[in-house]
């Protein structure tokens, strides 16, 4: 039954976010020079003590969404994702994908167009969130 409810939750939300999506929505800049993808496609486990920082983990979750577009480029971490190539859209699924990469769940009030801007960003806001009880 708790699972019927967590799914529910969770198809409301990604229809909430669907719906603000444009909210999001700025021009697209050109995305510039494109650079080689490097090995970010896959999760990798939290076990080993060589794991990935925060940053690292975010910019892999950014580089799928790249991927998913055949965008062969990296992010770097001030970039803005848009110019990368990400629509409002794609917005939408980040926030959904680093809520579950990092199983939290981002707050409606912080789902903003400034804390989504950059790996960066991204980084401090999940940082934020992880410190808040």
């Amino acid at each position: 039954m708790h699972q019927a409810v967590a799914t529910i939750d969770n198809v409301s939300r990604q229809s909430i976010l669907t719906a603000i999506a444009p909210v999001l929505e700025r021009s697209r800049a050109p995305a510039g020079l494109s650079m080689p993808i490097s090995a970010f496609h896959e999760r990798i486990p939290m076990s080993d003590s060589n794991a990935p920082s925060l940053e690292e983990r975010i910019a892999g979750v950014v580089q799928r969404l790249l991927a998913e577009h055949s965008i062969d480029r990296v992010a770097g971490p001030d970039e803005d994702l848009r110019q990368a190539g990400l629509s409002s859209l794609d917005m939408v699924s980040l926030v959904l994908s680093i809520e579950e990469e990092f199983e939290l769940m981002v707050p409606e009030v912080s789902i903003m167009p400034s804390n989504f801007r950059s790996i960066a960003a991204i980084s401090r806001l999940v940082e934020s969130l992880r410190q808040t009880p």
